[in-house]
Formats: C-alpha cells, structure tokens, sequence
C-alpha cells in the first residue's frame, strides 16, 4: 500500500473509530439529557457507524471478512433488544462488548492488511504442505547420508528389503 493509500486509511479508520465512540456514548451518557429518545439516538449512531463501516469496506476490499460483518451483525442485534423503556437499567455490558467486538475484529483485519498477510485458505494450505515437505525431505537426505541413524518404530535397526 502507497503512502498516501495509507495515509487515507488512517483518516478513513479516524472516522469509524469516531463513529464507535458516539454510539458508546449513548449508552454512556445520562439517559435524560438527550433531546431525542435514546432508542432513537442509537439507532442513529448505529446507522451512522454502519455507513461508515461500509464505505471503509467498500474502499478497501481487503478489511471485508466475515468476522466484521458476524460482529457488526451482533452489535445490531444487541441494539435493537436493548430495553430503552427502563429508566433503572443501566447499559448492557453486552453492548459495550459487542462495539469493542467489532473494533478488534477491524483492527485484525487493518493489521492484516497492512501486514500483507491476507493470504487465502488454500494458499495457506499449499504454504504448510510445503513446509511439511521440505522437512520430510531434509531428514530424508540426512538419513541417506547417515544410514546408521535410520531405525524402525520399534527402535530396531532395519535389514535391507524393509521399506
């Protein structure tokens, strides 16, 4: 990623990150200081949050795995039950875990992304079977060089027509 590229994400993460804190702050806040109803608030922020959410995941194809999208699914879920009604409750800790959720599983993905190691499954895969293979190899050669440290399972040394 160019530097301005990264440069641009750092604003664009500014703005989610911005996003996360007004929806906490909801939750936060003294429930009566609001001039909107609090569910109404809420869902403002989530909807602003979400929006935010999907022009960052739109921009950079790479941030858009499954983990945010179960997370976000879950902070929407936890938003929409939450019982705005009660004045004597105070906020679901579930809410504030589900919004710090989203927040890691974004950030993984950010790292990753920056790292470089958005690496598909099955490349993955080919990557450890090769590794397997060149360490079954290695010992291969060592032995071939080494006979006498080649022994059976058993301990046993083996005669010339076993495998």
């Amino acid at each position: 990623m160019s530097q301005e590229g990264v440069f641009q994400l750092t604003k664009d993460l500014r703005t989610f990150s911005e996003a996360l804190t007004a929806l906490k702050t909801v939750f936060l806040d003294e429930r009566n200081v609001f001039e909107k109803s609090q569910r109404v608030l809420a869902h403002e922020r989530l909807s602003e949050l979400l929006q935010v959410l999907k022009m960052v995941v739109d921009k950079y194809v790479e941030l858009n795995s499954s983990e945010i999208l179960g997370m976000a699914g879950i902070l929407i879920q936890h938003i929409k039950e939450y019982n705005y009604e009660d004045e004597r409750l105070n906020a679901s800790p579930d809410i504030f875990r589900a919004i710090n959720n989203l927040a890691m599983a974004f950030s993984n993905s950010v790292s990753e992304c920056l790292m470089g190691e958005h690496i598909s499954p099955r490349l993955s895969m080919t990557s450890s079977a090769s590794f397997d293979n060149y360490e079954t190899n290695q010992r291969t050669s060592e032995s071939m060089e080494n006979p006498q440290d080649l022994t059976n399972a058993d301990g046993t040394q083996p005669r010339a027509n076993d495998p």
